[in-house]
């Protein structure tokens, strides 16, 4: 049988492992909240493409209470089809993932529950629809967007 100094021994080498792991893991949880906000900070803004033939697409994005929400503009067709709201109304909500931008959409003609990514390359932002919405819509699939201010 084990002496109760060896017991007592273990059980402090155990509750200081325990709290030793404890903070490794709160500073690990710091750190990725730190790295979102640098990562939310640089989706925000008003980005644009214009294409010079028949389309212009913008995309603005900004934090509202503590959310990202924002907003698109897609005219196609030369100007014959614009899909954006003349009252500066919200159709975007986004999560940040894995440094991507999650979006959920809608749009102006009606579409409803579409889907897209949103990913930073160099200064730039992809924009890629994964779902499409049901209904009518004018975005277009996949887009290259250039920062505006």
């Amino acid at each position: 049988m084990r002496s109760p100094h060896y017991i007592l021994i273990w059980i402090i080498i155990f509750i200081f492992s325990c709290k030793s792991n404890s903070l490794s893991n709160n500073d690990k949880k710091i750190n990725n909240n730190f790295k979102n906000e640098e990562v939310e900070i640089s989706f925000l803004g008003k980005w644009e493409n214009i294409d010079q033939t028949s389309r212009i697409f913008t995309i603005n994005l900004f934090k509202k209470d503590s959310k990202i929400v924002g907003n698109y503009c897609s005219i196609t067709n030369n100007g014959n089809k614009i899909d954006c709201s003349v009252d500066d109304e919200q159709n975007l909500k986004a999560i940040i993932v894995d440094s991507i931008l999650k979006v959920e959409f809608y749009s102006f003609f009606g579409g409803t529950n579409g889907v897209s990514e949103i990913e930073l390359e160099n200064e730039n932002i992809i924009w890629t629809i994964v779902k499409s919405p049901v209904g009518e819509f004018h975005c277009p699939m996949k887009d290259r967007l250039y920062r505006v201010e």
